[in-house]
């Protein structure tokens, strides 16, 4: 039996790992197909994020009040990725909090330049984050940390399977590998391992965290669409963010309903 077929996976994880994370994997081949195809790993991407942030709280959770291990948690986060998803949606409050039409939203989401509304989105989101992680008790939190980077990078697979980019191929972009479609094959491996994830959470939060989460991000996908006639970058950076904090926040009410 060849190896190939192995390695050539193990590829994909790595070129995941290179795009959306600042872990070192060495030299990987590219392409935008290559590119596509490694989104099935891109939930298993989140799995190692968040298996980093989970012992980063656990070992600060041991020492330290666990309001500040929230606090070193998001920080080693934001770290490990390099703030590319906060980058994201830090942009799409600033292209959508105003009205603007299709070309100006496009704009401003390309402007590397951060105004009022992606300032406040981002304060809202890190707070958020560090507070929901405070209070959910510790032996949940930890299972909770990685289920939310997992299940929240499945949001924007979703989006890319169902929607369509909406930068046109005669217009500049920095993201040209998100023109790749979702094929069946990446969102069902992608699928596994999210819903592996959902078995860290208390079963009530696993059942039911997922449903809002959908909501939510079809929510985000009319709107953009509606917008701009697509998704970009920063709309799946947006999706993925605001997809955590869901599942976080559903996981706090069972936990204090229980």
């Amino acid at each position: 039996m060849t190896l190939q077929p192995i390695r050539s996976e193990w590829d994909l994880l790595r070129l995941s790992l290179l795009f959306y994370t600042r872990i070192p994997v060495g030299q990987v081949a590219y392409s935008e197909e290559r590119m596509g195809a490694s989104f099935r790993y891109f939930p298993l991407v989140g799995a190692i994020v968040g298996g980093v942030m989970a012992g980063a709280f656990a070992l600060a959770d041991y020492w330290l009040p666990q309001p500040v291990a929230a606090t070193i948690c998001v920080i080693v986060g934001l770290v490990v990725t390099g703030g590319m998803h906060e980058d994201g949606l830090a942009d799409y409050c600033d292209a959508f909090g105003g009205v603007h039409d299709r070309e100006a939203t496009l704009r401003i989401m390309k402007d590397s330049s951060t105004g009022v509304y992606g300032i406040l989105g981002l304060i809202v989101l890190l707070i958020s984050r560090i507070i929901l992680l405070s209070y959910i008790p510790s032996r949940v939190a930890i299972g909770a940390i990685v289920a939310m980077a997992v299940v929240a990078r499945w949001m924007p697979i979703l989006v890319m399977r169902i929607s369509t980019y909406a930068r046109k191929s005669n217009e500049a972009s920095k993201a040209t590998h998100l023109r790749q479609a979702v094929t069946t094959k990446t969102l069902l491996i992608a699928s596994v391992w999210a819903l592996l994830a959902l078995f860290l959470l208390p079963w009530q939060a696993a059942v039911v965290a997922p449903l809002p989460m959908i909501a939510q991000t079809l929510l985000i996908m009319r709107i953009s669409n509606k917008r701009i006639g697509g998704y970009t970058g920063d709309v799946l950076g947006a999706v993925e963010c605001l997809g955590e904090l869901t599942l976080a926040l559903v996981t706090l009410i069972v936990v204090y309903q229980a």
